[in-house]
């Protein structure tokens, strides 16, 4: 670090500015830690960026073995990146739980689940259990799939609903193809949980789709 020029010490610029003051290639080129002979770590970081479009949620994305195709980075230093990346949506996963406490509608249902499978490259279900003013209760993984495909089991969500007393559920999942149009599956899906939950007394307030940073709603359709 201490033969790169000025600008290419992000460490010393990070102690002595603050992290806000780093752009993201020096950001990541701390991650990196470290160049090639011809190469420094910061060059290799605006690389990175540069092989995916210059967006964070694009690279939040690539699976370590795609990393690795990049020169410069091996095996520990895309789990670095990976790592750092994960956190850092850790992070703003607890900072919307906070904040979303009630939901008025599909917007805030999507804000509070977003972070959960906005970044997935396989299909989740997930369920987000209400009380009697619609605060949220709990949110539960129901099931993991493929890229595909999830199966969602209504016994398990009708399950959790009891234990946790909630009087309405939102259900969510995400498509990793980008397509936000739901499959005759889901829908049919959908009618199926609906009418166990008006057996249970379970109101199925919602069904939202993920993909590609945006989401449909089966309620705002009148699909529900």
């Amino acid at each position: 670090m201490k033969a790169w020029s000025q600008e290419d010490q992000p460490i010393e610029k990070l102690l002595a500015l603050g992290s806000h003051e780093l752009s993201n290639a020096e950001l990541l080129a701390i991650m990196i830690q470290t160049g090639l002979p011809n190469k420094s770590a910061l060059a290799i970081a605006k690389d990175i960026l540069a092989n995916y479009d210059n967006s964070l949620t694009k690279l939040a994305k690539a699976s370590p073995k795609e990393l690795m195709e990049i020169d410069g980075i091996g095996a520990k230093k895309a789990a670095r990146i990976k790592a750092t990346l994960e956190l850092a949506r850790r992070r703003e996963i607890e900072d919307q739980g906070e904040d979303v406490t009630l939901i008025k509608g599909s917007q805030a249902a999507f804000q509070l689940i977003s972070r959960r499978l906005g970044d997935l490259r396989h299909e989740e279900f997930w369920v987000i259990y209400l009380n009697r003013r619609h605060q949220v209760i709990s949110l539960k993984k129901i099931s993991q799939g493929g890229i595909n495909a999830t199966i969602a089991d209504v016994r398990i969500i009708m399950r959790y609903a009891l234990e946790l007393s909630a009087s309405a559920a939102i259900l969510c999942h995400n498509h990793p193809s980008g397509n936000l149009k739901p499959s005759r599956a889901d829908i049919a899906l959908t009618e199926k949980i609906a009418e166990a939950g008006r057996i249970m007394e379970v109101k199925i307030a919602d069904h939202l789709i993920l993909a590609a940073g945006d989401y449909y709603s089966f309620l705002d359709e009148g699909l529900l």
